[in-house]
């Protein structure tokens, strides 16, 4: 369950590292030689398709961007842990507490506490 379920229509947003790493070239220099001026004109010459230079780093950039499409929608986890409850007891422990019967009635109140609650 989502609370900004029209977050997810970001998920459109994971073609663009596709198309980065199809498009992105290294920077190298073309020289054409003279000899092979006429050569792209024939029916023969084919272009060999592009390929993803860095695989890893292309599902790298998949997930961190699905993460954060998902941290935008916004997930609810609260349904299955409603029936769950954590309860804290702090004492303090500073030079206060080393009052007589200080530290001794915040570990029976501690203890009532604990007693007083419902057990699952």
């Amino acid at each position: 369950m989502f609370l900004s379920p029209l977050a997810l229509l970001g998920i459109g947003l994971l073609a663009l590292p596709l198309i980065i790493h199809t498009l992105a070239r290294k920077q190298a220099r073309r020289f054409d030689f003279p000899s092979l001026e006429f050569i792209r004109e024939t029916k023969n010459f084919r272009l060999r398709p592009r390929r993803i230079q860095d695989p890893l780093l292309l599902v790298l950039r998949l997930i961190a961007l699905s993460l954060i499409i998902a941290g935008l929608a916004r997930p609810d986890y609260s349904g299955a842990a409603k029936h769950m409850t954590t309860h804290v007891i702090l004492i303090d422990a500073s030079l206060s507490m080393s009052v007589q019967g200080t530290a001794a009635a915040a570990k029976d109140a501690a203890r009532s506490v604990i007693a007083s609650s419902p057990r699952l």
